[in-house]
């Protein structure tokens, strides 16, 4: 049987969600900011609302934008090709989708 871990650990492993949390949520505002033109506190509201709309945790919103960030970075990816990439992470939206 394991042992439960002492408060210190606890709190230390609680302090490092909070730190991965918040790294994944500065680099989507970042990238968010660069795609958009934004200011930080604009960006995370765009985090936010995404976040609201698709009932989902901003830090799993900023967690999904990151990831796609990798297949972003070729010479050949225009500023379009990512404002499309990250539309379709924050709103479900896509390029082909039809106008209203």
């Amino acid at each position: 049987m394991e042992e439960p871990l002492s408060i210190d650990e606890t709190a230390a492993a609680v302090l490092r969600r909070i730190v991965a949390a918040r790294e994944s949520i500065e680099q989507a505002k970042g990238a968010i900011m660069l795609a958009y033109g934004l200011d930080p506190t604009q960006a995370f509201a765009v985090l936010r609302t995404a976040s609201q709309e698709t009932n989902h945790k901003v830090r799993h919103v900023a967690a999904d934008v990151v990831a796609v960030l990798p297949n972003l970075g070729t010479p050949r990816c225009s500023l379009e090709s990512v404002r499309a990439h990250l539309d379709h992470v924050l709103y479900g939206v896509s390029d082909d989708s039809p106008t209203t």
